[in-house]
């Protein structure tokens, strides 16, 4: 096969390969699994300035910080969303294809390279695996990128042109295992590879190491050593974080059980961990695995060849950790190893293409073609099927990636500079829930206008009930509001879509029917605080009453009730209305008092909503739960309520025809019973 030829087969490989792995970049994974979630938090601490070499994720467990920090750096240009999150696994996941051909090419020629790109290319584990937001992404390209510097580093393959040591390929090799160290445990054996390879071909090689190439050999490993410091000075420190602690970690020891359950992952039954695979899903197809198979038995029995010593090292050093993983087969475990796998295909479709050269001459190129094609056709349509059809399909994925938010968030990227979105998330103001930390992770608008409110405890109609959507992240959401929040959200319309989670959004547009409601609060008069009545002024007044701080009190809707018993809970719902900005530090009081003048006996001081958030002409309605005391007195009690600001303690006023007249208004009264 002519060098042409095989850089053009190439080229259309990767291609397709790009396609695998960039095609529905934003649904594919359809969102972020728990242990993607934890590396974008390390991302965030990257990104704020902590870099660590290991970093705590808790439980006396800890994970190398380069990746983090890479990620950081990649996603400020690209962004923080579900696309900006996964370009650089896309990315590195294409690299790593590149080293394998380039690899396999050198080692045992054209038609091996390009097998070990195609099985690559279009496996369903590596390619899933170049769809994680995950360390062990990076591993093909660590293992392919070190192996590639040691075979054109050493005499391991023959050259057409004879060129001897090149101080920048050693560089390169030092650089390369010691950037491994930092990015997962498993950089530990990459290390482990060159040196029992280095010793192999000082030991058993035909073509002896010259003085020359064994200084640059030195080099290579002084420069690994320099860079190994500060891994090696944590590793002291961080005893229960370290790499070397956790690499074995999962391997209880060698046990038959996990050998057979690690080997049986290639072709028998795969990884039952929805995550990595559909359940049971084998690694590779019955012919592919024979295949690989006699490509390890020929680097077996042609060990004497360092071109197939480099593949065997490497090979028997990262076994433990893909075939006896405890629990297993586990195809993370696998990500290190499958370089090897590929490299092992492309030396044993080389054998069998040469026994066919061997036994039927005129019939081997065709036949070969034929195989060829046949086998990438199949993993194309396979993995096709399987990726884009079946896996994200499967309601164990869609729960382990939290699909309902991903759509969410996709959905939100189209919209939300379109139409006022407000996001219904319980801890506001103080946080936003878990729910909706992970939506604004996923989305890959930066900064977008939403509004977020506890719909437990408050809700907001914007521009006086204009249309709007109302996000429920949480499948519980719509059942958590309380049930007079509930009324208000009922009015909306649920939108429905072959991407939009069921009863997740809701448009409203309610400004004639708040219009109504609060026409209706206009003929319950409310009261000014006592202190300020004096003769000739009136102690009641109508809807509405404006307070400084651009704030206007609508009205109320009380209790079912108005008897209760000591330890019972009572329950104002108040509507307000934004006439400009204000203070970003608002809290809504309401107090329960038998004296006016006296200590309330009951209060909460709360509010549901971001004040920051907050635009002229919307309306927040405020549900506030008082707690009666056990031992509270029967009698009769009255509601009083305003707004002040937190950092200050500073009430606004009440204004009576822009006069200031008290700080609170009372509402009405409720009775106490034994």
């Amino acid at each position: 096969m002519s060098g042409r030829l095989s850089f053009a087969i190439a080229g259309i490989s990767l291609l397709g390969a790009m396609v695998f792995r960039f095609w529905e970049r934003t649904r594919l994974p359809p969102g972020l699994n728990a242990d993607e979630l934890t590396d974008v938090r390390l991302m965030e601490s990257a990104r704020d300035g902590r870099v660590t070499v290991f970093a705590d994720i808790g439980n006396g467990k800890g994970r190398e910080g380069l990746y983090h920090a890479v990620l950081a750096a990649v996603t400020t240009f690209t962004g923080k969303g579900l696309l900006g999150l996964h370009v650089f696994s896309a990315w590195a996941g294409m690299l790593a294809l590149a080293m394998v051909y380039a690899l396999g090419t050198r080692l045992f020629g054209r038609l091996a390279g390009l097998s070990a790109l195609g099985l690559m290319s279009f496996t369903f584990w590596p390619v899933l695996l170049s769809r994680e937001v995950s360390r062990e992404m990076l591993l093909p390209l660590v293992v392919s990128a070190a192996l590639l510097c040691l075979a054109v580093s050493l005499p391991v393959y023959r050259r057409k042109r004879r060129r001897g040591a090149n101080t920048t390929l050693f560089a390169a090799l030092g650089v390369t295992l010691g950037l491994a160290l930092y990015v997962h445990p498993v950089g530990l054996l990459v290390v482990l590879i060159c040196v029992v390879f280095i010793a192999y071909m000082i030991l058993f090689a035909r073509q002896k190491i010259s003085r020359r190439r064994g200084r640059y050999i030195t080099f290579a490993l002084l420069m690994l050593m320099i860079m190994a410091m500060p891994y090696v000075t944590s590793s002291i420190q961080l005893g229960s974080l370290n790499g070397a602690q956790r690499l074995f970690e999962n391997i209880p020891g060698i046990s038959i059980g996990n050998t057979i359950n690690g080997l049986m992952g290639i072709s028998l039954r795969g990884d039952s961990d929805p995550v990595n695979n559909i359940p049971g899903r084998p690694l590779l197809d019955p012919i592919t695995s024979i295949i690989a198979l006699t490509g390890g038995v020929i680097a077996f029995r042609s060990w004497r060849k360092p071109t197939h010593a480099l593949v065997l090292v490497a090979g028997v050093i990262l076994a433990p950790i893909a075939f006896l993983a405890q629990n297993g087969p586990d195809f993370h475990s696998y990500a290190a190893i499958l370089p090897i796998i590929a490299l092992m295909f492309g030396l044993g479709f080389d054998t069998f293409s040469d026994v066919l050269v061997r036994y039927i001459p005129r019939l081997s190129r065709p036949l070969t073609v034929l195989g060829f094609t046949a086998l990438i056709a199949f993993n194309i349509a396979w993995t096709g099927q399987d990726l884009f059809t079946r896996w994200p399909n499967l309601i164990s994925v869609r729960q382990a990636y939290d699909s309902r938010i991903a759509y969410l968030s996709n959905y939100l990227d189209q919209t939300a500079t379109q139409t006022q979105s407000v996001i219904c998330s319980r801890g506001v103001p103080n946080e936003l829930d878990a729910n909706t930390q992970l939506l604004l992770a996923m989305m890959n608008r930066p900064n977008p206008p939403l509004r977020y409110v506890d719909c437990s405890g408050g809700f907001v109609m914007t521009r006086g009930g204009e249309s709007q959507q109302i996000i429920l992240p949480g499948e519980s959401d719509l059942a958590n509001a309380h049930w007079r929040i509930r009324e208000w959200l009922l009015r909306g319309e649920w939108i429905e879509g072959q991407q939009i989670p069921r009863q997740s959004v809701l448009i409203m547009d309610v400004e004639d029917r708040l219009a109504d409601v609060i026409g209706r609060f206009t003929l319950v008069p409310v009261s000014y605080a006592p202190e300020t009545v004096s003769p000739g002024r009136s102690s009641e007044t109508n809807i509405p009453v404006y307070f400084g701080g651009n704030i206007a009190f609508l009205g109320y809707a009380p209790d079912i009730t108005s008897a209760y018993t000591p330890g019972s809970v009572v329950t104002v719902v108040s509507y307000w209305r934004v006439d400009g900005v204000v203070p970003p530090d608002l809290l809504i009081f309401t107090h329960i008092q038998a004296d006016p003048a006296a200590i309330p006996i009951a209060q909460t001081d709360t509010i549901s909503v971001l004040p920051r958030q907050l635009e002229n002409r919307d309306v927040v309605v405020q549900v506030t739960y008082i707690p009666l005391p056990e031992n509270m007195p029967p009698g009769d009690y009255q509601i009083s309520i305003g707004v002040y600001q937190n950092t200050s303690d500073q009430r606004l006023n009440v204004l009576e025809n822009g006069i200031p007249r008290g700080d609170r208004l009372f509402l009405y009264g409720i009775t106490v019973n034994n």
